[in-house]
C-alpha cells in the first residue's frame, strides 16, 4: 500500500492520472464529480472508473436479492414484530415504529461494520431490551429469506466478494478517505491482494494511522494568516454582518447547524438551504401543512333523535399556522385582512372549527361583533368564509382516501389540486419528482411483502398514507434553474466540500453548541459500552469532525469565521475555534454592525420590501375631535377602569383600535371561557327563579344544575379543548353545583325577609352622565339586580379576582349614587358571597364626574403613573414611553 500526503491549500486532484486502468474512490459525491469534471477524458480508450466508497462496496459485494431502500425496510420491519412485543411497547401502527425501524437497522449495521458478534456487559434492562431485538431480527431475516429481499443496510458481506466488476482495471486509489471502519479495512486487505492500492490524504504527515487506516491525531499547519474571526451575539446579529459581506465579496457560505438554519425561511429568495430537495420547495411546504390540519383533525360521534351523526373538529391553531404561511395563504388566496378574521376566531379561543360553525351562521356572528356592519365589511367576511370552507372541503376530500390509488388519483388531479400554482421557476423538474412519489407509494401494493394498508395504519388511512408521500417527497433531488437572477445564496454544510479549495469561505452559526455536534446518541449503549465493544467512540468522532472542519478552513485562500457567544443567553465559544486562535494568536474582529443597526441594514438589504412604520413613541399624544364619533365617549365599567388608569392605552385599545393579536391557543384551562359558563348558568337559574325568590322560596331542589352546566359545556363545544372534559365534569362542576346551592342559600338569609320587587339576571342600562361639547354615555350590564322594599342590591359574579369598584360604577349608572344599593361578589370557586357595601375609599358620583371632565379637558392622552401597570401590558412594543424615559 501506498499513501500520499497532500498539505492544506493545496489541490487533493492534482495528480490525478486518468490512465484508463485506475478505480478512484472518493469520500463523496462532490469530490467524485469535481474530479470527473476536471479529468481529460479518451474517446478512443476506457478512461478511469469515478465512484464513491459506498457504490465501490455495491460493486465489490454485489447482492443476488433484491436491495430494499427507504419505507420498504421499515414497513417490513413492522409486520417482523411479533404480537407480544407490540403490546409490551405499545405499538399500534406503523408510524409508531419508524424511528425504532431505523434504529434497530442502523445498530445492526453498526455491528456488522466494527465486527462486533456479541453486545457485552449490559444491564439488565438492556439485555431484556436487546432479547426483544434478536426476537425482530429473527422474524426480520426470516421475510428477508422469504421475499428474496436485503436492505439496503445490510449488504455488508465478504461472500459475496466479486472482483468481476472490476476487472479491467489494475489499481485503485483512494482519495481523501481518513477513516475506515474495521469491516472496510478487512475487505481493503483482501482487495490488496489482488490489486496495487494508493491512499491520496490531505493531511499532515504522522496524524493518520497506515496501519489501522484511520486518523489518530490533527495537526494544526505551521502557519496560517488568511483566517479572520468575527464574534456575534446570536443569528440576527450575525446576519446583519453576513449581509454586508455578500453585498462586497464573492462568498461560499458554510453553515455549522444547516438543518437549523433561520435564513433560508427568514429569506428563501436570498438564501437556500445546500440541498436541491423536494423538501425545500413551496410545494412540499403546503402539502407539509395540508397534513398537519389532515393530523389534527378530531372526529367525535353526535347522537341526535337515535340518530349517529360523526362531526369532524379542525384544529383552529393548526389552520392559523397554514395560513401565516405565505405558501399556504397564497394558494388559497387569502389576503392580509381575512388572515385578521382568523385571528379574531383565535381570540374568541375557538379551538376548533367545523362545518356548521361556517354553514349555519356562527362565525359570521362572531367576526362582526363589535364591528361596524357594513355592505363591505359582509362581503368581506363572506369572501373570508368561502376560502376557509374550500380549505375545510379539500381536507374531506383527502379524508375519504382508502388506498394508495386513490390518493395517487386525488393529488395528481390538477382540477382537485392545482400543483402548478406551487411550482417555482427556480426549479426545473419538481413537479416531476412530486408525482414520481406518487408512482413510488402506488407501487408499494404491487410487493410481494405488501397484505393491506390496514395491517400497517389500521382503519383510517387517508392521514398516514398521505404522511407516506411526503416521506418519499422530502429528500427527493430536484434540478435547479441556471438562471443567476433566480439562484439564492446557497448555503452548504460545513461538513462537506472540506477538500475543495474556495476562493473566500464564510463559516456561520459556530458556537460551542454546534461545534463540535454532540456525543454520540446510541438508542442503546453508553458512551463505555461504546468503547468496551469497540465502537465509534465520542473522541474518535470529535477528532474526525474537528479534522474536516479545520481543512475545509485552510482549504480557503481567505477564511471568515463567525463565532458566536452570549453570556446571558449561556452560548458560549466552540473550542475548536478557541484552539484556533490560541495556535495561531488570533484576536477577535469587531463586527461592523451591532444589534441596534438590524433595522436599517435589513431595509438597505431587502430592497422592495414594504416600508417600516414609525413607532408610536412621541411623549404627548395629542387628542382630536375626530377620535369621538359624534363628539360623545361611550364607557362601559372596563372602559372607565381603563381611561383612569392610563388614558393612553385608552386611546390605543378603544380608539385607535390598535387590537393585540393572540397568536396561540393555551391548550388548558380558560378562566374566560369559565367565566361565561358560569355567568350563562346563574343567568339561567335567576330567570328560572325569579318568581320563586318573589315568594320566597330559594330552594334549588327543582333545578338540574348538573344538567344545564352540561348544556353549557356542549354551547361552548368549540371553546373546550377534549382533554378538558372530564375535568369540567367530575371535578368543577360538583365544585360549581355546591357554590351555586350556597349562594342561593346566603341570598334567603340576606333578602328572605324582604318584600322582592324586582329580581333581574343580566340587566343593561345606559345613562348620559355629562352632556356637554364632549357627551359620556354609561353604560353597563350588571350580574344580578335585586330591589326590595327596603334596599337594593348589586351582584357580581367571579371566577377571579373581582374588583369593587366596578360595583360602585354599577351603583352610580343604576341608582345615581354609589351609596344607593349594597355590593356583594359571588366567587364561583369557593361559593362565598362578599358584602362590599361598607368599605372604605368607594367610587362617589362626583369622583367619577370629575374624573372624566379632567380627562376631556387635558389636550392629550397621558401614560400611566404607575410603573408597575406596564408590566404586563399588550401595548409595551407600542408605547414604549416609561422605558425611553428612565434611560
Amino acid at each position: 500500500m501506498k499513501f500520499t500526503y497532500v498539505d492544506y491549500g493545496k489541490d487533493i486532484l492534482e495528480k490525478l492520472i486518468d490512465d484508463g486502468k485506475s478505480v478512484f474512490v472518493f469520500s463523496d459525491n462532490t469530490l467524485k464529480n469535481f474530479a470527473e469534471d476536471k479529468a481529460e477524458k479518451n474517446f478512443f480508450r476506457r478512461n478511469s472508473l469515478y465512484t464513491t466508497m459506498s457504490s465501490m462496496k455495491e460493486y465489490l459485494l454485489p447482492e443476488e436479492r433484491l436491495v430494499i431502500r427507504e419505507e420498504k425496510r421499515t414497513l417490513l420491519f413492522y409486520r417482523a414484530i411479533p404480537e407480544d412485543l407490540r403490546k409490551k411497547y405499545n405499538i399500534n401502527s406503523y408510524y409508531d415504529i419508524i424511528d425504532l425501524g431505523e434504529n434497530f437497522l442502523k445498530f445492526y449495521r453498526e455491528l456488522q461494520e466494527y465486527l462486533v458478534k456479541d453486545v457485552k456487559n449490559l444491564q439488565n434492562w438492556q439485555e431484556e431490551y436487546l432479547k426483544d431485538l434478536e426476537i425482530i431480527k429473527k422474524n426480520y431475516l426470516g421475510l428477508l429469506d422469504r421475499y428474496n429481499y436485503i436492505p439496503q443496510d445490510w449488504t455488508n458481506n465478504l461472500n459475496n466478494y466479486s472482483l468481476d466488476f472490476f476487472e479491467n482495471y489494475e489499481n485503485f486509489i483512494f482519495v481523501d478517505i481518513p477513516f475506515f471502519t474495521p469491516f472496510e479495512k478487512k475487505m481493503i486487505e483482501k482487495l490488496s491482494e489482488t490489486y496495487e492500492l494508493e491512499f491520496i490524504l490531505q493531511i499532515t504527515e504522522g496524524d493518520f494511522c497506515e496501519d489501522d487506516l484511520k486518523i489518530k491525531k490533527f495537526t494544526f499547519p505551521e502557519k496560517s494568516d488568511n483566517i479572520k474571526v468575527i464574534e456575534v451575539s446570536d443569528e440576527m446579529h450575525q446576519l446583519i454582518n453576513l449581509m454586508d459581506i455578500m453585498k462586497e465579496n464573492k462568498i461560499e457560505l458554510f453553515s455549522q447547524n444547516l438543518e437549523n438554519s433561520i435564513y433560508p425561511l427568514f429569506a428563501p429568495r436570498i438564501f437556500t438551504g445546500h440541498k436541491n430537495i423536494l423538501k425545500n420547495t413551496d410545494l412540499y411546504r403546503f402539502m407539509e401543512l395540508q397534513y398537519e390540519i389532515l393530523s389534527g383533525i378530531t372526529e367525535k360521534n353526535f347522537y341526535n333523535e337515535n340518530e349517529k351523526s360523526k362531526i369532524l373538529y379542525f384544529s383552529s391553531q393548526t389552520i392559523l399556522k397554514a395560513l401565516e404561511n405565505r405558501v399556504f395563504s397564497d394558494y388559497y388566496s387569502f389576503n392580509h385582512e381575512e388572515i385578521k378574521f382568523f385571528m379574531k376566531i383565535i381570540e374568541n379561543e375557538y379551538q376548533y372549527i367545523t362545518k356548521d360553525l361556517i354553514n349555519k351562521g356562527e362565525l359570521t356572528r362572531i367576526l362582526l361583533d363589535r364591528r361596524k356592519t357594513t355592505k363591505d365589511s359582509e362581503d368581506n367576511i363572506s369572501g373570508f368564509i368561502e376560502k376557509l370552507s374550500h380549505i375545510i372541503e379539500d381536507i374531506c376530500q383527502i379524508r375519504k382516501v382508502s388506498d394508495a390509488g386513490e390518493l395517487l388519483e386525488l393529488m395528481g388531479n390538477k382540477e382537485f389540486f392545482n400543483f402548478t400554482k406551487l411550482d417555482e421557476d427556480i426549479y426545473i423538474d419538481s413537479i416531476n419528482k412530486y408525482f414520481e412519489s406518487l408512482s413510488e407509494v402506488k407501487s408499494l401494493e404491487m410487493l410481494e411483502m405488501h397484505k393491506t394498508w390496514e395491517d400497517y395504519f389500521g382503519e383510517n388511512l387517508a392521514e398516514p398514507l398521505y404522511k407516506l408521500l411526503l416521506k418519499y417527497m422530502q429528500l427527493k433531488e430536484i434540478k435547479v434553474s441556471s438562471r443567476n437572477d433566480l439562484v439564492p445564496t446557497k448555503i452548504k454544510s460545513s461538513r462537506e466540500e472540506n477538500s475543495c479549495l474556495k476562493e473566500t469561505g464564510v463559516y456561520i452559526d459556530i458556537s460551542g453548541k454546534t461545534l463540535p455536534e454532540n456525543n454520540i446518541r446510541d438508542f442503546l449503549l453508553t458512551e463505555i459500552q461504546r468503547e468496551e465493544n469497540n465502537l465509534l467512540s465520542s473522541d474518535e468522532k470529535r477528532l474526525y469532525e474537528k479534522y474536516r472542519f479545520f481543512q475545509g478552513l485552510f482549504n480557503c485562500k481567505k477564511a471568515l469565521v463567525f463565532s458566536m457567544k452570549n453570556e446571558e443567553n449561556d452560548l458560549d465559544s466552540s473550542p475548536f475555534i478557541e484552539e484556533l486562535m490560541l495556535n495561531y494568536k488570533l484576536k477577535i474582529t469587531d463586527p461592523k454592525y451591532d444589534q441596534n443597526d438590524l433595522l436599517s441594514m435589513a431595509r438597505t438589504f431587502f430592497k422592495g420590501s414594504s416600508p417600516v412604520k414609525k413607532e408610536l413613541t412621541v411623549n404627548s399624544l395629542q387628542k382630536d375631535d375626530s377620535d369621538f364619533h359624534e363628539k360623545t365617549i361611550r364607557l362601559g365599567s372596563y372602559d372607565y377602569s381603563l381611561l383612569t388608569i392610563c388614558p393612553y392605552k385608552f386611546y390605543l385599545q378603544k380608539i385607535a383600535s390598535i387590537e393585540h393579536q393572540t397568536r396561540k391557543l393555551e391548550s388548558k384551562l380558560s378562566p374566560r371561557i369559565i367565566g361565561i359558563i358560569v355567568h350563562e348558568i346563574l343567568e339561567e337559574i335567576a330567570n328560572i327563579k325569579e318568581d320563586d325568590v318573589k315568594n320566597k322560596n330559594f330552594s334549588l331542589a327543582e333545578v338540574n344544575i348538573d344538567e344545564l352546566l352540561r348544556k353549557a359545556l356542549y354551547k361552548r363545544r368549540l371553546q373546550i379543548p377534549f382533554h378538558l372534559d372530564n375535568y369540567y365534569r367530575e371535578i368543577m362542576f360538583p365544585v360549581f353545583i355546591e357554590g351555586i346551592k350556597g349562594f342561593y342559600k346566603n341570598l334567603e338569609k340576606i333578602i328572605g325577609d324582604q318584600n322582592i320587587i324586582s329580581f333581574s339576571g343580566e340587566k343593561s342600562k345606559k345613562e348620559k352622565l355629562i352632556d356637554e361639547n364632549l357627551k359620556v354615555i354609561l353604560s353597563g350590564r350588571i350580574d344580578l339586580i335585586i330591589e326590595s322594599s327596603r334596599d337594593n342590591y348589586i351582584l357580581d359574579y367571579k371566577t377571579g379576582q373581582g374588583d369593587p369598584r366596578q360595583l360602585d360604577f354599577y351603583s352610580i349608572l343604576y341608582y345615581g349614587e354609589e351609596s344607593q344599593a349594597k355590593k356583594y361578589i359571588f366567587n364561583a370557586w369557593d361559593g362565598k358571597l362578599e358584602d362590599f357595601s361598607s368599605r372604605k375609599n368607594t367610587l362617589t358620583y362626583n369622583d367619577m364626574k370629575n374624573q372624566l371632565k379632567e380627562f376631556i379637558a387635558n389636550p392629550i392622552y397621558k401614560r400611566t403613573e404607575k410603573h408597575s401597570t406596564c408590566n404586563r401590558c399588550e401595548y409595551q412594543q407600542v408605547c414604549r414611553m416609561r422605558w425611553e424615559d428612565e434611560k
